[in-house]
């Protein structure tokens, strides 16, 4: 099972970390997929598996699922944020 919390979902400040890891017991998760650098550490802390959006972008083009190119400049077209050099680095693994 897979969980995904998103920070618009108002999970966040001092709600997440008394949510987060009940979530993630109490329906026997396997990964939760964090984004928020705040719910990573918090999640981390627990001993919880997180990834993120950009790992599941490595393994999907790395299983070659997707057409990662796309994806990026489709994830950059979102509120979703991260470093230039962290998109070109994930470009550069798969080129």
């Amino acid at each position: 099972m897979y969980m995904t919390i998103h920070s618009e979902s108002g999970l966040k400040g001092f709600v997440l970390p008394f949510v987060v890891p009940s979530l993630v017991v109490t329906r026997n998760a396997d990964l939760l997929l964090l984004d928020d650098m705040k719910a990573r550490r918090a999640a981390t802390s627990w001993g919880l598996t997180i990834t993120g959006i950009l790992e599941i972008l490595d393994q999907a083009a790395t299983m070659k699922l997707i057409d990662l190119s796309a994806a990026v400049q489709s994830l950059q077209n979102t509120s979703f944020w991260a470093s230039n050099s962290l998109f070109q680095r994930l470009l550069d693994k798969h080129s």
